[in-house]
């Protein structure tokens, strides 16, 4: 098996072959071929399987072409990560869900990898509008994990930012970022980091089911994902 390390990689951070083969958009037969070396691996593969397995592209490339240049350094094996990214997120807007979900003309940008979430899925999102310019500047980009694949019962700590997606009475859903806070007294809210006062917290009542849902008067509020990271190259 000339691919046996992806076989292996796999096994190390908990995934299987059909969940990659699912991410890439491929029959799970493929994968086992791959590890074969029965088949040929597009560019846009390798991407989508570096940013599933948590290497960087060049390292992926490398382990599934041997033939290729030596990388120039010990660096070009660790330095970045894949990332696909997957939407927008603007408080005001009302628009469809954010969805974490690969694409066949998905746009990527590379980041530091994050030891702290092991083979767990990360997206980048766009930050557009002012709702969170205190962190994250418009035009920016926030690097996030699906609250799905932190396991069952998450919630997030006292001060972590999180991805909240609110959907109104007839359907629109609006996603942004905001601070998740403890008052002293117990109570919480999802709260902006703006310069901009017409952006307020949102009190998260008592309910919680578990899965990041709550009720906030007629909205239905959810959140989707933590923001683990921002671009670290933009202003």
């Amino acid at each position: 098996m000339r691919n046996k390390w992806l076989k292996l990689r796999l096994k190390e951070i908990g995934k299987t072959q059909k969940a990659l083969a699912d991410f890439i958009g491929l029959p799970e037969p493929r994968i086992t071929d791959i590890i074969r070396g029965d088949r040929r691996v597009t560019a846009g593969e390798s991407e989508k399987i570096a940013a599933f397995i948590g290497w960087s592209s060049k390292k992926v490339a490398r382990m599934l072409d041997p033939s290729l240049p030596p990388l120039d350094t010990e660096l070009d094996l660790i330095d970045t990560t894949r990332v696909p990214v997957v939407g927008v997120i603007e408080a005001g807007e009302w628009r469809e869900a954010v969805e974490f979900a690969m694409d066949e003309d998905q746009p990527f940008v590379d980041v530091p990898p994050d030891p702290r979430y092991p083979g767990i899925r990360r997206f980048a999102l766009r930050v557009n509008g002012p709702s969170m310019n205190q962190l994250y500047p418009d035009g920016s980009h926030v690097i996030v994990v699906p609250a799905m694949d932190l396991g069952d019962g998450w919630r997030p700590n006292n001060g972590q930012r999180v991805v909240v997606q609110r959907t109104n009475d007839t359907g629109g859903v609006e996603t942004t970022v905001k601070e998740f806070m403890v008052r002293e007294d117990g109570q919480t809210f999802l709260v902006p980091r703006s310069t901009d006062p017409t952006f307020v917290a949102w009190p998260v009542p008592a309910f919680w089911d578990g899965d990041g849902e709550f009720e906030e008067h007629s909205d239905n509020i959810r959140v989707t994902a933590l923001v683990t990271q921002r671009l670290t190259n933009e202003p």
